[in-house]
């Protein structure tokens, strides 16, 4: 099935079938759900209007929605009530929209009639009233049963100019509104409607508004709201029923409300982990697979919203049985649990910081009421894997080479800077080169630009995938050092002393920003160099990765490569190269007594860039 259309009724059979009218000819099930009140002698003629009629010991609207929603074998529901009239123009955009597969619900602009059948409020509070009116029945939507609470929204969505009408001013008198706005009020208080005042007020008695604006009905759906408005005309008796709908009684309507009671018959589980031994590292949040059986009598929600707020739970004991304090957490079920029900759980748990062993101990809670006692237990031990580097910083400074005979320098004495998309380089960044060439009188300055690319083996896939220079810059820098050799600087690169000393003896090096994290700021080795190498090659795969450009080419990227090919790279402490960082801007005017060059952090050119004939 496609649509079920479901209504709650105790409107008079002439005034159902113009709610239906419209929409019927869509519709692969009507439900029908009447207060038990009504008369019997009404039931025939509601009958006749849908394929499945149900009486109900009615409470309130919302108390029944979601049981009434659980009636529907459709892959939407389309809720209606019975002094609603959808336009025609809306029946249109319905048999179109029921197709879709990219929205899970639809509002529908709900208009109200007042103070004639071809007339509607056209202003606050009355011209916003959006309803939903289509939503898909995967299980997935969440009902409160709160007053004046539907479904709850959920995205993605649709909202559509084409109206519903909405008929309860016109068929209440004004003593039967007063009376709902007190019932309303005491229910849901102090509540402002859009536009000013109470809500129940504004919304229930136009007639306080003095002469509010009224737009005209469309002309093709005016007969429609005449008939719903028509008084009932005397006519033939129908045949009665040979039997009575089945009746269904509060109590089994409220197995699906949210507001409902939970009995004592409720609280029987058995908990079953899938994991028998635990491994966790200190602080670790992760999920431990357990399948929970419901034994009890109650349905329980999926989420951490829906009530009753019946969730797993767990608690960290020590082995001598004392409880680990303050680590707790709850996990919801990943689908709602019927009585007799079972499903797997990636219980969420929260490690303790401190390593050692450990009991997590599992029951299910009824938020604010009481836990389940049905624990289940789990080993865990707590501490870093044997065999594996640590999650966190890896990389460390090299020893200090002072002492010892002299050693040659295998670096080439070649300074790289770069320089992408053609607007003028800044001065200061112009002397801050100058400063590597003060210092380095012997050495050779090269200033790598946009025409270079080719001859570099960067083309049109490479510029496709690249979002801010920066990322450019990136596989320039190691295609230079992988083939040139040398040492690379940014053009934000301040040299403060000359770099021979540090060099002598390292086959490459870089420096680090952070405990664990080298930078890219400055680089150098020799030719054919592995890790420059790799980093040359790897980059073009890794360009446009994931959401930044220092973890897809750049500070990140470089330091994984370097914790693979540790061999020949000399790592120097943070206080050489980056006295300071990014956002400790306030101490980029030094001193820096420790410092052989400072990177100033500037930040870099969006990406504009043109291929080189």
């Amino acid at each position: 099935m496609l649509l079920s259309i479901c209504m709650m009724v105790a409107d008079p059979p002439h005034r159902v079938a113009a709610a239906l009218a419209p929409v019927r000819h869509l519709a692969d099930e009507i439900i029908i759900a009447v207060d038990a009140r009504v008369p019997a002698a009404d039931l025939a003629d509601y009958q006749a209007l849908c394929d499945r009629l149900l009486r109900i010991e009615f409470a309130s609207y919302e108390r029944h929605l979601a049981w009434l929603h659980a009636q529907c074998k459709g892959e939407w529901i389309m809720p209606l009530e019975g002094d609603e009239v959808p336009s025609a123009a809306f029946a249109r955009r319905l048999r179109r929209i029921i197709d879709r597969r990219d929205v899970r619900q639809v509002w529908a602009s709900r208009q109200w009639i007042w103070p004639t059948p071809d007339r509607v409020l056209d202003v606050q509070p009355w011209v916003n009233d959006q309803v939903v009116k289509l939503l898909r029945n995967d299980g997935g939507v969440r009902i409160e049963g709160v007053q004046h609470l539907h479904a709850q929204f959920e995205r993605p969505c649709e909202y559509l100019e084409e109206p519903i009408y909405h008929l309860e001013l016109v068929t209440s008198d004004l003593d039967a509104r007063r009376a709902k706005v007190v019932r309303y009020e005491v229910a849901s208080p102090h509540q402002s409607a859009p536009g000013g005042g109470r809500l129940n007020d504004a919304t229930y008695l136009p007639e306080q508004r003095p002469s509010p604006k009224l737009r005209a009905v469309a002309a093709e759906d005016v007969a429609g709201i005449k008939a719903a408005l028509a008084p009932a005309r005397d006519r033939p008796a129908s045949a009665p029923l040979a039997t009575l709908p089945p009746l269904v009684t509060r109590a089994e309507m409220d197995r699906l409300w949210e507001g409902r009671s939970v009995p004592e018959t409720a609280y029987a589980a058995r908990i079953v982990p899938l994991e028998e031994d635990a491994p966790f590292l200190p602080g670790e949040l992760r999920g431990l697979r357990v399948r929970v059986h419901n034994d009890g009598t109650e349905r329980w929600p999926w989420g951490l919203e829906q009530r009753p707020m019946i969730r797993l739970g767990h608690r960290w004991l020590r082995p001598d049985g004392t409880l680990v304090d303050d680590i707790t957490r709850r996990t919801p079920f990943p689908r709602a649990v019927e009585p007799g029900d079972d499903v797997v759980v990636p219980l969420e748990a929260i490690a303790p910081d401190e390593p050692g062993e450990y009991v997590l101990e599992i029951d299910v809670v009824h938020e604010y009421v009481r836990w389940f006692d049905c624990t289940a237990r789990v080993r865990c031990v707590v501490g870093q894997p044997a065999g594996l580097e640590p999650s966190g910083a890896r990389l460390r400074p090299s020893p200090s080479r002072n002492g010892g005979p002299p050693r040659p320098t295998r670096i080439p004495r070649l300074i790289h800077r770069i320089w992408l998309g053609g607007a003028a380089m800044p001065e200061e960044h112009v002397r801050y080169g100058e400063t590597f060439a003060e210092h380095h009188p012997d050495w050779e300055m090269r200033l790598w630009t946009d025409a270079d690319l080719p001859s570099l083996g960067i083309g049109e896939r490479e510029l496709s995938l690249t979002r801010w220079h920066s990322e450019t810059s990136d596989l320039v820098r190691y295609a230079v050092l992988a083939r040139h050799g040398g040492v690379y600087v940014d053009t934000d690169v301040e040299c403060l002393r000359p770099l021979d000393p540090l060099l002598r003896g390292v086959d490459a090096f870089a420096g680090l920003e952070t405990p664990g994290r080298l930078g890219t700021a400055i680089l150098g080795a020799r030719p054919g160099h592995r890790l420059f190498t790799r980093a040359a090659a790897e980059a073009r795969q890794t360009v446009g990765l994931g959401l930044h450009s220092v973890d897809a080419t750049g500070p990140y990227f470089l330091s994984l490569l370097a914790e693979q090919e540790p061999d020949g790279l000399t790592l120097f402490e943070p206080e050489l190269f980056y006295p300071y960082l990014w956002d400790e801007r306030e101490r980029a005017a030094g001193p820096f007594p420790g410092s052989s060059v400072v990177h100033h952090w500037a930040t870099g050119a969006v990406k504009a860039h043109t291929i080189p004939a």
